[in-house]
């Protein structure tokens, strides 16, 4: 079929070939956005070129647009200028600027990225780091349009002296495209195109390349290559996610072994294979659900001569069109060899080292998944209902249990859980199996990711096979794994039938004499779907009181056989006893055949991953991972799954540190406060919408003392916390007390996830009884309790790790609900001496948590009251909102402001369920992670019930985008707008604000009087000055007062800054003529400032200066008046000349002294011209301007326009036509031109048009640097 997406061409220009190492260099690309017909089988390519390149290089990507719609590239990982970031959004650029962001059918452009030295990988990196580009004009069309490419950014090491890659390497894009969403796609909204009209067949491919079915050609290495290098991206518009297998062979990611690859929309990974043998290997989706959705691929490994040709990536290959059904031509060979009781499957090669004997029979028993439940617990009645519709909690199965010899008559493992025998095995071990299928029907027994492929062979009830499994090095941990690795062994005659029926176990790989010396913990999360079951109909007439009444195909029913379990047990029915100080090791399995994250949060006692302490473990599904624990802490601690599913639905010093926090019940606007019938359609498609004009929701929120009647007022610093609590810090070391009120209408808890202590953290009621419960207990309405924690150093941040470390506080009463509800708050916990003893942060950096959390309205307690207030039945507004960050939809959150080049660090939560990923990316500015070593990324994947922090050093100035990057959450609205200020203070002769900012001798009647100014649009204030005045031989003047700003006079803050103290109070004047300064850190975004008097002397009086730039810090002096402009750099179209003076163009300076302090042409005329050369290509915002004195005469010019230039050849107006300035009215003062928007040049050339008297002319040029394109 002939299926229609855009792919990406392109010829890549490399200038100049240098020898090695290859130096920086200029990199050109040439590529189009071609429409063409795609089959998803066999064609010229879908993933566009791969760009690479190395710190210090410059890119230059020449698009052209071939298509029928509008597109750009964007680029995923790597700092650029707003001329080149492919993206549009509202981020205060104009004009030039904005070309990028759409390239319109036909039209061109041409993008340059600079590579810089923090772009690069780190030197605990591997040698080339995996990113992407992409359209981003809609980016859920684009994408599933085909518009996506390989970005690879590498240390120079990696190139040879051809300016190749030294070692093979092959990208692999795995992508689920969903046609119904691309550009031409049958969606009612567009407009059909008969050239490419849809069969009404399959419309989601699971994809790699572009391709499915084993049909993508090219993979093609040799024996003899030391090193592969896999570029692996993930790509989809969904939250699809994917274990992905190489048959036969594992990956070295950094310094830990994968056997399989954990692959999410926007992930990024680049992964070390040495070819193991000859023969062509499978790389699939482990996934069962996905088994069938064609999401695999053939590489072959060859003999090869000693000389290596060309990577061979993306070359056809004509004998690759036939693996629609793998044959067993494709695997490694299999050796049968005869041994009693039965013929031996060889399924290794190589010598023998240590063997581990195991007998092992699949057998059929009856399984109670809640035989620990008595029949009065309201759990079995509420989960297990008994009709003729439902099974109860019984069903027949088959599993693996363990025997000790091969007479099979005395059983080694117990009957108490469902999962198969633990299994293990050190490096170069040979586990020998003998299996023996005591069951009514063919099954085996396979070891995921060890061997040649056994999969579709079955042994027969009552037939005895032996199996040799051999451990090689390839499948051992590395230096990074953990002392051993965990992985899966089942039955695989039908993997999926065979799975739900029960026989599944866990094998452990481990390191040379790391068995059987520490404790070991075998946990296996299970999700059987007993409808798969090869017993589901013998369930049926065994386990329903009536099977004539049982619907196979009944939803319900269907939902009733979804068991959620641990060790095959449900409802905590299993318990793990360590004893205190004890190393364990957690050997954790996701099994099911469901396509959802388990994320295990483990309560009390943190495990140890990647050389940190942490709380929660994600893991695919049909993954397992081995993670220690030292037991700190005694008593009983619950572990389970971060998930809201319904358990049988389908869907050193002591030092102290207080809070106070309530919960109490808001209204909230999601941060949509225009009109419904005001906002476009673009942008309700893009997240600005909600249902109902507001929510009632509950927050936490903080106060002064245990009173509860003061509330900590927000300032700047806490403004983008949003819906979520204050901030909670702590020190390792100290003492954490949290006095909790619930002022809201119904019971809530309060529950620190990052610190828990049993022995401390009881819930103690405010009149001082005895403890009444733990953290997580209802507290109800009007109630208090006081909680305490003592925070340990397994608690807080390792030395590899940042100073201080993500945790957060919510309630527990129902845990989805509350968070649904508004219950969610930041926890940071960092090193001892880490804190400012006054203000409670740490000084030398600014910090941000953002919360990425889609909230359901629908599940809500607050659902039934928002639809009497505010929906008339019959009501049927649909109420899940748009996916948001800190309860702010479609880039309206505030307070993200960041100082260019100073350090940050961001702390990323995400508390949704297993189905929620997020995957977050910040434009134009990559990030550091820190875990064992360094490492840059460009996006943090951020799986449900993890936090992560992040470290930058932002490089470009403006306003930048960070959101979730999978496509869906994005256009849901889940993006906030970070801006990104010049911190560097400018004194009131480089503040101009319009030249409006100055309000000369206010007064007031009385002291509750205030002055408010009005700045024309949102600008970014860094500080005021302030003065008096004298009236009747009186000074009045403010002595003391307070600021408050607002964008839109609806809503105003009161300026608090980084103080603790609930405001700031400003030290004003202390006589009428003397300038008060103050700086204000942090600065403000505002377009109102009020000033307040709080003390005045005789009556308010004020002259004010308002200090600041434009939002994108673009506002600064060029140099003309502080010389840096040399005087070479001037020159005009005549000077006039006497025998006393020459007012010559060097002397168009601002404020320039002196008895010739101006230029001034030779003739007025509307033909004279002053030109300046600025020495490079500037962004230039404006222009101030000045006139002059000679003797008693006034000069000045009242009009003039204004000519660019980049070469000083070719010249152009300002705007399209030419556009008229006002100049000077008074020869003194200063005049203010703005260019909206920015113009960028290096010549400026203006043309005085009108003068009173002669022409004279002072200017200074305002704007910012600008990347160099040429």
């Amino acid at each position: 079929m002939g299926l229609p997406l855009l792919c990406a061409l392109a010829q890549p220009l490399l200038s100049p070939l240098v020898p090695t190492p290859p130096p920086p260099t200029t990199r050109h690309f040439y590529i189009a956005a071609v429409e063409i017909g795609w089959d998803y089988v066999f064609t010229d390519g879908l993933q566009g070129p791969v760009i690479r390149a190395q710190a210090g290089d410059r890119l230059v990507v020449h698009f052209k647009n071939l298509a029928s719609e509008s597109f750009s590239i964007s680029p995923v990982g790597i700092t650029y200028w707003k001329q080149s970031e492919g993206a549009g959004y509202e981020d205060s650029t104009g004009g030039q600027e904005k070309q990028d962001d759409a390239v319109s059918p036909g039209g061109s452009y041409v993008y340059v990225w600079d590579i810089s030295a923090k772009d690069g990988p780190t030197s605990s990196d591997p040698e080339c780091l995996t990113y992407s580009y992409s359209s981003q004009v809609d980016t859920v069309r684009d994408l599933n349009s085909g518009l996506v490419g390989a970005l690879l950014i590498c240390k120079s090491s990696a190139f040879g002296e051809d300016g190749l890659r030294r070692s093979p390497e092959f990208v692999l894009l795995f992508a689920v495209f969903d046609e119904t969403k691309s550009w031409y796609g049958e969606v009612g909204e567009r407009r059909t195109r008969e050239r490419y009209r849809k069969s009404s067949g399959r419309k989601e491919y699971h994809t790699i390349n572009g391709y499915i079915n084993a049909t993508l050609p090219g993979l093609t290495m040799c024996l003899n290559e030391r090193s592969v290098f896999w570029h692996l991206i993930g790509v989809g518009t969904a939250p699809e996610i994917h274990s992905i297998q190489f048959q036969d062979h594992s990956l070295q990611v950094m310094s830990q072994r994968k056997l399989y690859m954990e692959m999410t929309p926007m992930t990024f990974t680049t992964a070390e294979m040495r070819p193991a043998s000859k023969g062509r290997f499978l790389i699939s989706c482990r996934i069962h659900a996905h088994k069938d959705a064609g999401m695999n691929a053939v590489f072959s490994v060859e003999d090869c001569p000693a000389a290596r040709g060309p990577t061979l990536h993306h070359v056809k290959h004509q004998n690759y069109d036939d693996y629609s059904d793998y044959d067993n031509a494709m695997f490694n060979s299999v050796d049968f060899q005869a041994q009693k009781p039965g013929p031996q499957i060889r399924a290794s090669r190589g010598r023998r080292s240590s063997i581990r004997m195991h007998f092992i029979a699949a057998e059929e028993v009856t399984w109670n998944y809640a035989s620990h439940l008595k029949p009065t617990d309201s759990l079995l009645h509420q989960y297990f209902r008994v009709s003729p519709e439902q099974l109860g909690f019984q069903y027949k199965k088959a599993v693996f249990l363990e025997y000790t010899d091969a007479t099979f008559t005395a059983k080694k493992t117990s009957d108490g859980t469902l999962q198969g025998p633990l299994l293990k095995g050190e490096v170069n071990d040979q586990v020998h199996i003998i299996f023996k299928n005591m069951a009514s029907r063919p099954y085996n027994i396979y070891p995921t990711g060890l061997i040649s492929d056994l999969r579709s062979m079955g042994v027969p009830p009552n037939t005895t096979f032996s199996y040799v499994w051999k451990l090689g090095p390839d499948s051992g941990p590395l230096e990074g794994d953990p002392q051993c690795l965990t992985q899966l062994y089942q039955s695989t005659v039908h993997p999926e039938r065979d799975l739900a029926s029960g026989l599944v176990g866990t094998l452990l790989i481990c390191k040379y004499e790391a068995i059987d010396h520490v404790g070991q913990m075998s946990m296996m999360f299970a999700v059987f779907d007993e409808n798969r079951s090869w017993y589901i109909d013998q369930n049926i007439h065994t386990y329903s009181s009536d099977p004539s009444k049982v619907d196979p195909s009944d939803p319900d029913f269907l939902s009733s056989n979804i068991i959620y379990s641990v060790n095959g047990g449900m409802f905590r029915g299993r318990e793990f006893a360590t004893c205190q100080s004890d190393v364990t090791f957690w050997h954790v399995v996701n099994v099911g055949t469901q396509s959802d994250f388990l994320s295990v949060y483990f309560r009390g006692n943190p495990i140890k991953r990647q050389d940190a302490n942490q709380w929660v473990l994600t893991l695919f599904p049909m993954t397992g991972e081995t993670i220690p624990m030292e037991a700190e802490l005694i008593g009983r601690y619950e572990y389970g799954t971060m998930d809201h599913v319904d358990p049988r639905s389908g869907t050193g010093d002591n030092k102290y540190r207080n809070y106070y926090i309530a919960a109490e019940e808001v209204t909230w606007d999601y941060g949509i406060r225009i009109p419904p019938q005001l906002i476009r359609p673009r942008e309700m498609r893009r997240g600005m919408r909600k249902f109902l004009p507001e929510y009632k929701k509950v927050v936490f929120r903080a106060y002064t003392n245990g009173d509860f009647k003061h509330p900590v007022v927000i300032g700047e610093l806490q403004e983008h916390l949003g819906i979520m609590g204050p901030f909670i810090r702590a020190e390792v070391h100290e003492q954490l007390t949290v006095t909790f009120r619930n002022k809201a209408s119904r019971p809530y808890s309060f529950h620190l996830q990052g610190v828990y202590d049993k022995s401390q953290g009881g819930g103690m009621a405010q009149t001082q009884t005895d403890p009444t419960g733990v953290p997580g207990e209802a507290v109800p309405p009007g109630e208090s309790r006081v909680y305490t924690w003592k925070i340990t150093k397994k608690q807080g941040p390792y030395e590899t790790e940042f100073a201080c470390k993500a945790g957060a506080y919510y309630s527990t009463v129902n845990k989805e609900k509350d968070l649904h509800s508004g219950l969610i708050g930041p926890l940071v916990i960092c090193r001892p001496n880490t804190l400012d003893p006054k203000l409670g942060l740490q000084a030398d950096l600014q910090e941000y948590a953002l919360l990425f959390h889609s909230f359901d309205e629908t599940k809500s307690w607050y659902l039934e009251e928002n639809l009497r207030r505010h929906c008339t039945p019959p009501c049927r507004a649909p109420l899940r909102c748009g996916a948001a960050i800190n309860g702010y939809v479609a880039e309206t959150l505030p307070g993200l402001l960041v100082a260019q080049h100073q350090r940050v660090r961001w702390h990323l939560l995400n508390v949704g369920g297993d189905g929620e990923y997020h995957a977050v990316h910040f434009h134009g500015l990559a990030f550091n992670t820190n875990t064992e070593q360094q490492h840059r990324a460009g996006v943090f994947n951020l799986y449900p019930g993890v936090f992560g922090t992040v470290e930058m050093r932002p490089p470009m100035v403006g306003t930048w985008l960070v959101e979730c990057t999978v496509g869906d959450y994005q256009l849901a609205g889940m993006r906030a707008k970070m801006l990104v200020y010049d911190p560097r203070y400018w004194g009131p002769n480089l503040a101009r604000l319009d030249m409006a900012g100055s309000t000369n001798a206010w007064m007031g009647n009385n002291i509750g009087s205030w002055l408010q100014v009005d700045m024309g649009r949102p600008t970014l204030v860094h500080g005021l000055q302030t003065q008096g005045a004298s009236a009747g031989l009186r000074d009045h003047f403010v002595s003391l007062y307070e600021l408050s700003y607002s964008l839109d006079q609806l809503t105003w803050n009161t300026y608090r800054g980084n103080q603790t103290q609930q405001r700031y109070f400003f030290k004003g004047n202390m006589d009428s003529s003397s300038v008060k300064d103050h700086r204000l850190s942090p600065p403000i975004v505002a377009r109102y400032v009020r000033i307040q008097p709080l003390v005045v002397v005789k009556k308010p009086a004020l002259r004010l200066e308002l200090l600041g730039c434009d939002l994108n810090s673009c506002s600064m002096p060029l140099g003309l008046q502080r010389r840096k402009i040399p005087d070479g750099s001037f020159s005009a179209s005549s000077v006039r000349s006497s025998w006393r003076h020459t007012w010559s163009a060097k002397l168009a300076r601002l404020h320039q002294g002196g008895s010739a302090n101006a230029w001034r042409p030779k003739n007025n005329n509307p033909h004279e011209w002053l030109q300046v050369d600025l020495q490079r290509v500037q962004r230039v915002t404006g222009l101030v301007t000045q006139g002059a004195r000679a003797l008693l005469t006034q000069m000045m010019v009242t009009e003039f326009s204004v000519a660019l230039s980049n070469d000083g050849r070719t010249w152009s107006t300002v705007l399209e036509e030419e556009t008229i300035f006002s100049g000077n009215s008074d020869p003194d003062e200063e005049s203010l031109a703005l260019f909206e928007p920015p113009v960028f040049a290096r010549y400026l050339r203006v043309q005085p048009r009108g003068w009173i008297n002669d022409i004279a002319l002072r200017l200074e040029v305002l704007g910012c640097d600008t990347q160099q394109r040429t």
